[in-house]
C-alpha cells in the first residue's frame, strides 16, 4: 500500500500497511531502522517486543481486532518505531488505524512522537472496548484480557524507560495510570471458560455410573453361575 505521511509541528507520522521490501528499504536508508527489526515487522508476533536503541525505540503490541460486520476476533501487531522527532507505524490489518492517526493528528497538532503513541493507543482502547461491549470477549475471554493486560505493561515499561529521551515521558506516564485502571477492569470483567470446566463434573459421576452398571452385571453373572451349579 502506499505510505500514509501525516505531520504535527513536533513529528513526521508514517503509516504503512503490509508493507513491501522496496519501502522497509527506504526506511531502513532514511531512519537508519535496524533491518532484524524490520524484517520482524512483516511478521504477527506471539509476544510484545520493546528494543530499546541510542536514539529510538521499536515497540511491537500485539493487538485484538474484531472487524466489523463479522463479530469474531482475530490477532493482530502493532510495529511502532519511535524517534525523537519521528513516528513510524506498521500494522497488517487493524481497520481503525487510519482514522485513528487523522484524528490524533487533528486533535493533538503538536504532539511530540511519544506523546502521539499514547493518543493513538487511548483512541484505539477506546474502540476496542466498544467492540467488547458489542461482540463480548469471543470464545477465548481469558487470552483476549491476557493480550490486554500484557499491552498495558508493556506500555507502562516504555513510558518509564524514555524519560531522558523523551521530555513529556513523566506527564505521559501519570496520564497512562489514569487510563490503564479502565483497561484492567476491561479485563477483569472478560467472562470465565465455560468448556473446559464442566467436563470434570460430567466425567466423573459417568465414571462412578459406569463401575457401578459393571459391578452390578458381574454380581448377576456370578449368581447366574452359582444358581446352575
Amino acid at each position: 500500500m502506499a505510505i500514509n505521511e501525516l505531520r504535527t509541528s513536533a513529528a513526521n507520522i508514517l503509516h504503512l500497511r503490509q508493507p513491501s521490501a522496496k519501502e522497509l528499504d527506504m526506511l531502513r536508508e532514511k531512519f537508519g531502522l535496524h533491518p532484524v527489526d524490520l524484517e520482524a515487522a512483516l511478521t504477527i508476533p506471539k509476544h510484545n517486543i520493546c528494543g530499546q536503541y541510542r536514539d529510538q525505540v521499536h515497540l511491537v503490541l500485539c493487538w485484538p481486532v474484531c472487524p466489523p460486520g463479522t463479530g469474531s476476533w482475530h490477532f493482530d501487531a502493532i510495529h511502532f518505531f519511535i524517534g525523537t522527532d519521528w513516528l513510524i507505524l506498521i500494522d497488517h490489518r487493524i481497520p481503525s488505524l487510519d482514522q485513528t492517526l487523522q484524528s490524533v493528528v487533528a486533535s493533538q497538532p503538536s504532539a511530540p512522537p511519544l506523546e502521539a503513541v499514547y493518543q493513538i493507543l487511548h483512541a484505539l482502547f477506546l474502540d476496542l472496548r466498544a467492540d467488547i461491549e458489542r461482540h463480548g470477549f469471543g470464545p477465548q475471554p481469558d487470552a483476549l484480557a491476557k493480550t490486554l493486560s500484557d499491552v498495558v505493561i508493556s506500555i507502562e515499561q516504555l513510558i518509564e524507560a524514555q524519560g531522558e529521551m523523551f521530555r513529556s515521558a513523566h506527564d505521559m506516564l501519570m496520564a497512562w495510570r489514569l487510563l490503564r485502571h479502565q483497561i484492567l477492569n476491561l479485563c477483569q470483567s472478560a467472562p470465565q471458560r465455560t468448556i473446559a470446566s464442566p467436563q470434570p463434573a460430567r466425567f466423573v459421576p459417568t465414571l462412578v455410573a459406569g463401575y457401578a452398571a459393571l459391578s452390578f452385571l458381574m454380581i448377576v453373572v456370578i449368581r447366574l453361575v452359582i444358581n446352575r451349579h
